[in-house]
């Protein structure tokens, strides 16, 4: 059978149990009190990465506004730019076809001048034929031929 247990064992037994839980209930508030400390300290800092995050959001957006504002005037210069270039060969056609008139209109007027000097040759031609005939028939025939 078991011995009895001396009272002053149970006694140092529970002074020791009673002693182990105070400095576990002293870790366990400690522990509590460092949980609290992290608890706060962690929440100032996902509020500062809250705060980061959303102004790099903003800078995104704002930097993507400006990439679009930027992309949409490029294609107004770039449509502007085919719009001149249109334009350009347009003005350079229409140049070549004046140059083109330009040179027919010169080869008909010298076509012209060659003709103006033919029918004024002509035209001087038949006036000396006309004085000479004119000239002849105003000459009396003053001796009769001898034969």
């Amino acid at each position: 059978m078991p011995s009895p247990v001396a009272s002053s064992t149970v006694l140092a037994l529970l002074r020791r149990a009673n002693e182990k839980v105070r400095l576990s209930v002293s870790r366990a508030e400690r522990a509590e009190a460092r949980e609290r400390s992290l608890a706060f300290q962690v929440r100032a800092m996902l509020e500062r990465v809250e705060a980061a995050l959303m102004d790099s959001a903003q800078r995104v957006a704002g930097a993507e506004q400006a990439r679009d504002e930027a992309r949409a005037r490029l294609a107004d210069e770039q449509d502007r730019i085919r719009t001149l270039e249109d334009r350009l060969t347009a003005a350079q056609g229409a140049v070549s076809a004046a140059a083109e008139r330009t040179a027919l209109a010169e080869a008909r007027a010298r076509a012209a001048e060659a003709r103006l000097a033919r029918i004024r040759e002509a035209l001087w031609e038949e006036v000396v034929v006309e004085a000479a005939d004119a000239a002849r028939e105003a000459v009396p025939a003053t001796a009769p031929a001898l034969h």
